[in-house]
């Protein structure tokens, strides 16, 4: 065991962090003068190891710290044994190979090896020169499901996809936040866009050029997602059902375990809706779906509602789904949804919701931060179809009525201007635009 980790840790030193097209992460907020141990969660191939990779490159360009106190092990190595020895064995072999003083070291996907959290709550209290870093695709690591062992002890910052402002440095497009866009840039923008509704955020799928083999990449995350983060670790057995399961949640904008449970039966599938639900909180908690409750001030209706699903990344919808052509509008939706959800990250504060009235108007994002309601945003990827605009501005202007607010948020494919309506206003915003901070 302790010859395979100084090997590893040998390799590490010899080869240090590849060449880095930088995240917008502040690496600054892994130093303050409370020491904490810093989690990376997030989905498969988001960005987590490449993250990690930018804050040792930090530390050392900018903190002046040598190469050799900053060390990184991948516990998907296939040479590392996923038992709890491998970790009661490190410190010493750490120690061994860096000697005493202070150490930034880093973990990936550390939620492969039992016990991981009680280890690093033990390293924590016992090596104080110690930095700990951890990744991992597994919620456990995020802040609201921290084990119990390193509750107080541990922040977390969620690693997603790229977000369109990251899109665009990989793609080498420069523009520039809230000055005045050229014709000829905003053509360039609004085509990106499509591109990047199309092919989602996944950084090697981004920096890929040939279609077939973006799409091929997304299929084997796909695969892999299902296979190792959900059925392995969960020990499914019944791999079809939740394969299906899955796909049937990439063609839906909705979980209705009702919904779910008959179209599954009806396809022949055997199935309790117990299961789904079991299903839905693992997909959940390796960051393939999220879902957004009702807004309501009473639980029992947040829970009786259908809840929205949304995906990590907008490629799972187009390379994975039942696809017959491109669904812009949807797609629209799930990056809207990714970037308040970038938002909240960052922000514990705020809350995302879907709002519904009794008479079946709806607002696709009611966005609230502390006691009240923040915004409401609307998605409509073409306003020119008049009855479609009408449907989208009657249910904003309901929400409006109920949350006592002045203005309302409608994000389109290109439209922008504004409109008084009873008093109360209406701001269509380019997504794009809006996806730019803009």
């Amino acid at each position: 065991m302790e010859k395979i980790l100084r090997v590893i840790l040998a390799e590490w030193l010899e080869s240090w962090v590849p060449e880095l097209k930088p995240r917008d992460f502040d690496c600054s907020l892994v130093e303050g003068k409370v020491r904490k141990i810093y989690a990376f969660p997030g989905c498969r191939r988001a960005g987590k190891t490449y993250t990690m990779f930018q804050v040792m490159d930090w530390l050392n360009r900018e903190r002046g710290i040598e190469k050799n106190r900053i060390l990184y092990l991948n516990f998907e190595d296939e040479r590392i044994p996923r038992e709890t020895k491998t970790l009661t064995s490190l410190m010493p072999v750490i120690l061994e190979t860096a000697g005493e003083g202070e150490l930034f070291l880093f973990l990936d996907e550390i939620q492969e090896i039992p016990n991981w959290d009680r280890w690093l709550r033990r390293v924590y209290d016992s090596y104080k020169d110690t930095h700990l870093f951890a990744s991992g695709s597994s919620s456990k690591l995020a802040t609201r499901e921290i084990p119990a062992a390193l509750r107080g002890r541990a922040l977390s910052f969620e690693v997603f996809p790229l977000s369109f402002r990251e899109f665009l440095n990989f793609k080498g497009i420069a523009y520039e936040k809230n000055l005045e866009y050229t014709e000829r840039l905003v053509g360039k923008l609004r085509g990106h866009l499509r591109e990047y509704l199309s092919h989602g955020g996944f950084p090697e799928v981004v920096l890929e050029e040939d279609p077939r083999r973006k799409k091929m990449i997304v299929q084997e995350y796909f695969r892999t997602i299902v296979g190792r983060d959900i059925a392995e670790r969960y020990r499914i057995k019944n791999f079809q059902l939740l394969l299906n399961f899955l796909k049937y949640l990439l063609n839906s904008s909705y979980f209705s375990v009702y919904k779910a449970y008959n179209s599954l039966r009806s396809a022949g599938q055997k199935v309790g809706k117990g299961t789904l639900f079991s299903y839905l909180a693992n997909a959940e908690s390796v960051y393939f779906v999220y879902t957004v409750p009702i807004f309501s001030h009473k639980v029992k209706d947040q829970m009786a509602y259908p809840r929205k699903v949304y995906f990590v990344d907008n490629s799972f919808i187009n390379f994975v789904g039942f696809r017959f052509s491109e669904n812009f509008g949807r797609l629209s939706e799930n990056a809207v949804y990714m970037e308040l959800r970038r938002q909240q990250s960052m922000n514990p504060d705020l809350e995302i919701y879907y709002w519904k009235s009794r008479d079946g108007k709806e607002v696709d994002f009611v966005v609230k931060e502390g006691p009240g309601v923040k915004q409401l945003v609307q998605v409509c990827w073409d306003v020119g179809d008049p009855e479609t605009k009408k449907r989208e501005v009657r249910g904003l202007l309901k929400a409006m009525e109920e949350f006592k607010l002045r203005e309302g948020l409608v994000l389109t494919e290109d439209f922008e201007g504004e409109e008084k309506v009873d008093g109360r206003r209406i701001v269509y915003r380019p997504l794009w635009k809006w996806l730019l901070g803009g």
